[in-house]
């Protein structure tokens, strides 16, 4: 506070370097906004400032005097380097563009007849950027001109700056993270594991980001690549075959996301002789048929088609034992829910049990829909929260002893 009282007062300073004060310049702990507004007033605070930089990591020199000027004066300034590159503006910078020239002091008032067009047309955009009708230099442009015209609000500067729109309008990888832009930033943004890799980022980086094994294959991650990543007490990735031999006791359900899958699984399957506890499905019957075909009295789950006799037979009562199951069904796997219609219901519980199936229900991560679920009598959960389901269900088989 000391130094931005000093600065609001000071009307001779010509160069100004704020890049390690410590100031934060956007989000919800922002204190160098009170400074951008001393300078958006035009008033004798650092009057005579004309060159400001706030980033030690960009080291881009704000013109200010020249933006103060406001308007089309204004633009050149923004031409004079493109947005997120070397030693162009990045984020901070543009906000700072926004904030000195916006013409409206009341950022969190009703919008005026000019701020509701410029968000219209920047909602527009956003959505043309989406579909893939935008590219670089159109984006660039249009903001630089909403940025001079000063009826931008700072949140839709936020949007238009943010990683998801930049990747829509086509900045890759490498480019962001140049520019300051953190892996958890780009994940949340859209950017894929594939992307990630042809940008040479390693599988452990992903991980520790939220990117998921699945995510992480289908990105073209080979196995021992995640093999490779620390997921914490120096744990990482298993194989399948690793799977089955280090718990020879316990039952494992095998999702076939593809085809090409099919050859590994079976051998797989063949060599840790585990035919007897291993479940095999897939939301594709071709894929699940074939996977079958080659692993003789291996169990399965249902397909949308017994899912829905099933859920039909329990509503109006009609009865189970004309249910026809194949004979590796020994389960059926359903999320709470399709398109608005409960499928797991006392009624459908029952059904199942009476049929001789298990119900099994996914994805199912919060604490008191497993305790709801498991109460209701459904007998397995999928879940990315393992260490929660295992502890509810062991309390729950403890309360019921």
């Amino acid at each position: 506070q000391p130094l931005l009282d000093a600065l609001g007062r000071n009307s001779s300073l010509i160069y100004l370097d704020l890049a390690q004060s410590g100031l934060i310049w956007g989000g919800p702990t922002a204190n160098g906004s009170v400074l951008i507004e001393k300078l958006s007033q035009g008033g004798a605070a650092l009057s005579s400032l004309q060159t400001l930089i706030i980033s030690q990591k960009s080291e881009y020199r704000i013109q200010v005097a020249k933006l103060r000027a406001g308007g089309e004066a204004a633009l050149p300034i923004l031409k004079a380097k493109s947005f997120f590159s070397p030693g162009g503006p990045w984020r901070e910078e543009i906000l700072l563009f926004g904030d000195l020239l916006r013409k409206s002091a009341d950022a969190k008032g009703p919008m005026n007849a000019f701020e509701t067009a410029v968000r219209e047309s920047i909602i527009k955009l956003l959505g043309d950027a989406r579909r893939g009708r935008v590219t670089k230099e159109t984006w660039e442009t249009s903001l630089m001109q909403w940025i001079v015209d000063g009826f931008t609000r700072r949140g839709y500067l936020q949007s238009l700056v943010s990683a998801e729109t930049l990747r829509d309008v086509g900045f890759g990888v490498i480019e962001l993270l140049a520019c300051d832009f953190s892996l958890l930033e780009l994940r949340q943004g859209g950017f894929t594991s594939a992307e990630m890799k042809a940008a040479g980022r390693k599988a452990s980086d992903l991980g520790a980001v939220g990117y998921t094994a699945g995510q992480l294959k289908k990105g073209g991650y080979t196995a021992a690549q995640l093999k490779a990543m620390d997921l914490g007490h120096g744990e990482g990735f298993s194989t399948l075959g690793e799977a089955l031999h280090s718990f020879p006791g316990h039952r494992f359900n095998i999702d076939v996301k593809t085809p090409a899958a099919i050859t590994a699984l079976v051998r797989t399957v063949d060599d840790a002789e585990a035919h007897d506890r291993v479940l095999v499905t897939s939301f594709d019957e071709n894929t699940r048929s074939r996977a079958l075909a080659l692993l003789p009295g291996v169990a399965s789950s249902g397909t949308s088609r017994h899912v829905i006799e099933g859920r039909l037979r329990s509503w109006v009562g009609l009865p189970v034992q004309r249910w026809k199951l194949p004979q590796e069904v020994v389960a059926l796997q359903i999320p709470p829910t399709y398109s608005g219609l409960p499928l797991v219901t006392p009624s459908m519980i029952s059904a199942c049990h009476r049929r001789g199936l298990e119900l099994h229900v996914w994805t199912i991560n919060d604490p008191h829909d497993m305790t709801r679920l498991f109460d209701m009598g459904v007998d397995g959960i999928v879940t990315d929260r393992a260490d929660l389901a295992v502890e509810i269900r062991a309390m729950r088989l403890g309360k019921k002893a």
